[in-house]
């Protein structure tokens, strides 16, 4: 269903869809199963930051639900995937498709009108890279060709992919102990044989 959602929105091509679809079939003939999404995930196809906003704008034309619309739309105004007047725009441009017959999903309103493409959300997601310290040297802009290259960045594991559980939903946290006592020491005729 997302992934049917990404094709029609333009976010994805069918391609992209096959090769993620031969990796979910590859998975399970080894026993182990794997979604759509995280199988464009593992080719790198999308960014673990861009399928949680896809899923999110998938979520969002789906729900009924004004509070679940409500919490989706935060989530992807305070993320920086959209814009205010990015999601305005396309809600005003669905409303338009509406008026004519045409039902729009959110995602190819947003592809189409403002210009959202997987790139820009994955560039809008990413955190910055931190700053160099002060008293590094900065790199050369033309590295000498005979010094040996600097290695690159290690791999790291994207985060977790599904949202967080509405605040009503998350268990209150488990009680303070406070730390256990040290046995105060035995003199010796405390001490039993």
């Amino acid at each position: 269903m997302l992934a049917k959602y990404l094709v029609d929105a333009g976010l994805l091509s069918l391609h992209e869809l096959d090769a993620a679809q031969m990796l979910v079939r590859s998975s399970m003939s080894r026993g182990s199963s794997l979604a759509v999404g995280d199988a464009l995930v593992e080719l790198r196809i999308l960014s673990a930051r861009v399928l949680m906003a896809v899923t999110f704008l998938y979520q969002l034309d789906q729900t009924s639900s004004a509070q679940t619309a409500s919490m989706l739309e935060q989530y992807l105004l305070r993320s920086g995937a959209l814009t205010a007047e990015e999601l305005t725009r396309a809600r005003a441009a669905q409303e338009q498709a509406l008026s004519r017959g045409r039902k729009l999903s959110l995602g190819a309103v947003l592809v189409r009108t403002c210009n959202i493409t997987r790139q820009l959300l994955d560039q809008r997601l990413t955190p910055p890279a931190p700053p160099a310290p002060p008293d590094s040297p900065a790199a050369p802009d033309h590295p000498d060709p005979g010094s040996p290259a600097a290695p690159p960045p290690p791999l790291t594991t994207p985060d977790l992919v599904s949202p967080p559980p509405p605040a009503d939903l998350v268990p209150p946290p488990p009680p303070l102990t406070p730390p256990s006592a040290k046995p105060a020491d035995r003199t010796a005729g405390d001490r039993r044989a």
